[in-house]
């Protein structure tokens, strides 16, 4: 896995979260810009969890234990990460989920989409498909 493609992966998504959602407002302006990151999000993450899976197991012959442990890496994230933003709102008064079960169901579904995604683009592209 190429390293510099993933850390490329996290600052595209901190530029697209943190200055374009936050500075300039995206959040508010383009109609669910939320959910484009959520889904972004699960496209990095499965990357992101080949390259954890590869460190920890080499170049083990496996494929689709590799391809299953590292969807299952993005996808356990997008849970964690709603996870996070109930406890937020609970604790602090925050209001990250909108108030509503439909927007937490709808940002996990497109983390998992992301993932999904990912995975043919990444296998496609290192011939692994």
């Amino acid at each position: 896995m190429n390293k510099k493609l993933l850390y490329t992966y996290i600052a595209v998504f901190l530029v697209m979260s943190l200055f374009l959602g936050k500075v300039l407002n995206f959040y508010h302006i383009i109609p669910h810009w939320d959910k484009i990151l959520h889904a972004f999000s699960g496209f990095i993450l499965y990357p992101w969890g080949v390259f954890l899976y590869l460190k920890l197991n080499g170049e083990g012959k496996n494929r689709l234990l590799k391809v299953a442990l590292a969807l299952l890496f993005s996808i356990s994230c997008a849970l964690l990460w709603e996870v996070w933003e109930f406890t937020g709102d609970s604790l602090f008064g925050l209001n990250s989920q909108n108030n509503s079960l439909k927007d937490t169901m709808l940002d996990m579904i497109m983390g998992c989409m992301g993932a999904v995604i990912s995975v043919f683009c990444h296998n496609k592209k290192s011939g692994e498909n």
